[in-house]
């Protein structure tokens, strides 16, 4: 009788490895869709402040997501790469009108209130994806369910710390000049100094309410000389490399 038993737990473990990686399969794209609601949603109400921002913020992510691949992100990365670009001017939703569609220069003042969205933005996001996923990755992990589980939650969390990052650190630099933490050379988290390099160049190539566009060519040397300063040195190369390809997005 056992040895029957034994026989046919066999014959039917492929069965329940198939059902097994059917579910967690199918529980990944669950918590996929989540994410992408849940950023969705957010990109949407930054859509409903400030339409110009929001456009913005859509070539950044694509920008990003193109130049992610050069870098070395693996193709399972790059989703959570322009969600990083797209989302890094969250915090705008907390920057009052007059400043954020001022068409002049910003006075001294103004300027130092446009350094607050950094931390507004983070502060938005800041709490989501960020318990559960720590909580499950910590657990015990004897089952191979669990082990599943934590490992689809990490991607989660992963996700999540990108556009953390990326909402806080777009404005910091290589030389350690920038906002709001003064971060400098390889402690600026990797995704940030990469969607830095995309949104400065899309604001150089698109007309703003105090300065009109600058060609690719132009703004492309704007940001070569900052390379080193403002800019991750190796990712600027990359970035001036597709640019001078034609293939980021403008």
């Amino acid at each position: 009788m056992d040895s029957q038993r034994s026989a046919d737990s066999l014959r039917r473990a492929p069965a329940r490895a198939h059902e097994a990686k059917s579910a967690a399969d199918a529980l990944a794209r669950a918590l996929q869709s989540v994410s992408d609601d849940t950023a969705r949603a957010l990109l949407n109400a930054l859509r409903a402040r400030d339409p110009q921002t929001h456009e913005h913020s859509l070539r950044v992510g694509s920008s990003a997501r193109q130049l992610a691949p050069v870098l070395g992100y693996k193709d399972s990365n790059l989703a959570g790469v322009e969600w990083a670009g797209r989302l890094h001017d969250l915090g705008k939703l907390r920057l009052p009108e007059a400043v954020l569609s001022k068409p002049a220069l910003l006075t001294d003042e103004e300027r130092v209130r446009t350094q607050t969205p950094a931390v507004a933005g983070h502060s938005l996001v800041a709490p989501i994806g960020r318990a559960n996923t720590r909580q499950v990755i910590a657990a015990p992990s004897s089952a191979s369910c669990l082990t599943q589980m934590r490992g689809l939650l990490a991607d989660q969390g992963r996700f999540w710390d990108n556009v953390r990052a990326s909402t806080r650190h777009h404005h910091e630099r290589w030389n350690g000049t920038g906002y709001p933490d003064g971060l400098a050379g390889e402690d600026l988290p990797e995704v940030a100094r990469l969607v830095a390099l995309a949104e400065v160049f899309d604001s150089l190539t698109h007309d703003t309410p105090w300065r009109e566009a600058w060609s690719r060519e132009t703004a492309a040397d704007c940001m070569a000389g900052l390379r080193g300063k403002a800019f991750d040195p190796g990712m600027t190369d990359a970035f001036l490399g597709m640019v001078s390809r034609g293939e980021a997005d403008d």
